[in-house]
């Protein structure tokens, strides 16, 4: 028996989603590249920096407008797990500053996650070019 994936979608998503979804991308962008977001403390009391340039890779919307799944890529630094923290952590003045710039009546919760498209694409790349290598070289043996 196969496992249903409830976030696989069943249809194309309609106009009106891909609409807000490309303001929802504005909003945020605009709120991460002002770095508008005020400082963050962890539980211990230390302040979370910012972390830098991040870019919105990708952004999906739920049909109802209420979940939103924004994929990341820090420009700035590699750690990962740093930036996802911000995020995760920051969550709840985003959506604040996410309301106050937006006209829609719900503000969506927002889901942050690091793309990992860019790695997967390297390793491809690396793969793709050893399979030519080494088929160069079964070529020059011939």
């Amino acid at each position: 028996m196969t496992e249903l994936n409830l976030f696989v979608p069943t249809r194309a998503p309609s106009p009106r989603v891909n609409r807000v979804e490309k303001e929802v991308k504005a909003i945020l962008s605009n709120i991460f590249q002002r770095q508008d977001v005020p400082p963050i403390f962890d539980k211990e009391g230390g302040v979370i920096p910012f972390p830098g340039i991040v870019t919105i890779t990708s952004l999906k919307l739920s049909a109802d407008l209420r979940e939103c799944k924004v994929l990341l890529r820090p420009l700035a630094s590699e750690e990962t797990t740093q930036v996802l923290d911000y995020f995760t952590t920051a969550t709840p003045v985003i959506r604040k500053l996410f309301a106050q710039q937006s006209i829609m009546r719900n503000v969506p919760h927002f889901k942050f996650e690091i793309d990992s498209s860019f790695e997967a694409a390297d390793r491809i790349d690396e793969l793709l070019r050893k399979n030519s290598e080494r088929s160069a070289k079964l070529d020059e043996g011939m």
